[in-house]
């Protein structure tokens, strides 16, 4: 289990099990279903991500429903190897990026709530292969996102 100590009045040390919200990165760059793969590539790079959540169009904020998620591997696949386009397709779009994100984000997606802990994360990853889990509200909003980077991050300095 993942806990936080906190001081209590007394100055005993209190374990309290450490949930998505206080680790979670809040509000995430999004995008939406009709945002091309080149879009996808552009923030990535930029920003140095390797998962992007996709939510609905009409989320300006970009706490929408969550829809969808475009990873790495999602390009890597989907893109480079062409497996959701005909041989006549595969040249021009690979070279022009131009696929909505529709048509090769991950779905449906694991996601959490903020209370869950952290080791619900870990064991959701580990059992589904996930390097990111979504943190949504009960309608499905996006609320935050938890990475691989973050859980290592916690590890290190628990460790430390």
């Amino acid at each position: 289990m993942s806990y936080r100590f906190y001081q209590t009045a007394e100055g005993a040390f209190e374990p309290r099990e450490l949930t998505l919200s206080a680790l979670m990165v809040k509000t995430p760059h999004t995008l939406t279903p009709a945002h091309l793969v080149r879009d996808a590539l552009h923030l990535m790079q930029a920003e140095g991500f390797r998962h992007v959540p996709i939510v609905e169009a009409d989320s300006h904020d970009g706490s929408g429903r969550l829809l969808g998620l475009v990873t790495e591997t999602d390009l890597l696949r989907n893109v480079l190897q062409g497996q959701h386009l005909t041989t006549d397709e595969h040249y021009h779009a690979s070279l022009e990026l131009a696929l909505p994100l529709e048509q090769i984000m991950t779905r449906p997606v694991q996601s959490l709530p903020p209370e869950a802990t952290v080791s619900a994360a870990v064991a959701l990853m580990l059992e589904h292969r996930l390097r990111c889990v979504p943190v949504t509200d009960p309608e499905g909003r996006l609320l935050g996102l938890v990475t691989q980077t973050d859980l290592l991050s916690l590890l290190r300095h628990l460790l430390d």
